[in-house]
């Protein structure tokens, strides 16, 4: 597993939904891309999103 890198950002509303904006060098590091599918989930009280259709 590689080391953790955190940031903090801010929710925000976005429609009727809540949003996050992944910071660029973030989404960089894990190849999301504009039109990334992305899957959410929660384990153990956290949010994890990874691309859709791949496991760990």
């Amino acid at each position: 597993m590689s080391a953790k890198q955190t940031t903090a950002v801010t929710v925000q509303k976005w429609g009727n939904s809540l949003a996050i904006r992944i910071p660029s060098d973030i989404a960089r590091k894990v190849h999301f891309n504009i039109g990334t599918k992305i899957e959410i989930a929660i384990h153990d009280g956290e949010i994890l999103l990874r691309r859709f259709g791949e496991r760990s």
